[in-house]
């Protein structure tokens, strides 16, 4: 029996739903069940049925609800008298374009606010953070909606980002006049190769339209592709958030939302790792961080889920 099923069993009663609990713990609802069929089987005992209103303990799950808050403030005392040393290492990934508008303030703050927490912070595309994922080396990631992630994560969409077309000031192109995805299939444009998840987001939308995508140049770094469009090479597509702190600084590049063209940025957890109050304390901080950017106007062009 673990800490990490005690705590879950305890939020699943506090809700009376697993559906409830396992949104509110940001897991799957199959995942949750999993750790508390674990916890049932370790005592030997059913916890809890289903029901039409959520679930209803057993008399074995209220002896348990009885005595796991006492139990897990004694975990609680044991992680204070221990210390910070005992703490492991968390592991959150972004990709590249985030590193202006999220990634940089957020381990600002976490330098800042939380010195105690160990953090390392990787930066990568979504196939290479996909990577990571299904290589059980991070806690946590942020990452463009997939078809489907590694099982052992849950998923919480957090926000959904409008993709803009950039090029150069002889483009005229402006943030307050939106372009159709009709109106980029001639122009030529600069993106990463596959498996880069923008590149085929964009290349499938403008299919759909009955339009070839005419990606004329690839070029594996953001920076690299934004500064060719910058130099008249061509266009770009990028989010928002990749291009936020060039447009303050250079008016040499412009950019135009493309309309209906959008990716969701989700948030994904690793539910095989162990319990950490470290790494749920980040996840929050990361998420009411994405929000207050949005609420505040920094993130241009973005809508909350």
């Amino acid at each position: 029996m673990e800490v990490r099923q005690i705590e879950l069993f305890m939020r699943t009663c506090e809700h009376g739903s697993i559906n409830k609990a396992a949104a509110e713990l940001r897991m799957s609802q199959p995942s949750l069940s999993r750790w508390l069929a674990l916890l049932e089987r370790d005592l030997g005992a059913q916890l809890f049925v289903r029901t039409r209103q959520g679930i209803q303990l057993t008399d074995a799950g209220k002896v348990l609800a009885d005595h796991a808050p006492q139990m897990l403030r004694h975990f609680d005392l044991l992680r204070e008298q221990i210390g910070n040393k005992s703490q492991r290492q968390i592991n959150v990934a972004f990709p590249f374009s985030m590193q202006h508008l999220l990634t940089a303030p957020f381990a600002e703050m976490v330098i800042r606010d939380r010195p105690e927490i160990s953090m390392r912070v990787f930066e990568g595309i979504n196939h290479t953070i996909r990577v990571w994922m299904e290589n059980g080396m991070l806690d946590s990631a942020l990452i463009v909606e997939m078809e489907s992630v590694p099982e052992h994560f849950s998923t919480t969409p957090i926000l959904s980002e409008g993709l803009m077309l950039v090029g150069n000031s002889e483009t005229e192109l402006s943030l307050e006049t939106p372009v159709e995805i009709a109106d980029i299939h001639e122009l030529p444009i600069i993106l990463p190769g596959p498996p880069s998840s923008i590149s085929s987001h964009v290349a499938s939308a403008v299919k759909r339209q009955g339009y070839r995508f005419n990606h004329a140049f690839e070029a594996d770094s953001l920076s690299l592709c934004i500064d060719l469009a910058q130099r008249g090479m061509g266009y770009t597509v990028m989010p928002y958030c990749a291009l936020s702190s060039r447009l303050d600084r250079d008016p040499d590049l412009h950019a135009a939302p493309i309309r209906g063209l959008n990716i969701v940025w989700k948030l994904c957890v690793n539910s095989s790792r162990p319990f950490s109050t470290s790494n749920n304390s980040l996840i929050n901080a990361m998420t009411d961080l994405m929000r207050q950017r949005v609420k505040d106007g920094e993130w241009k062009f973005a809508k909350l889920l």
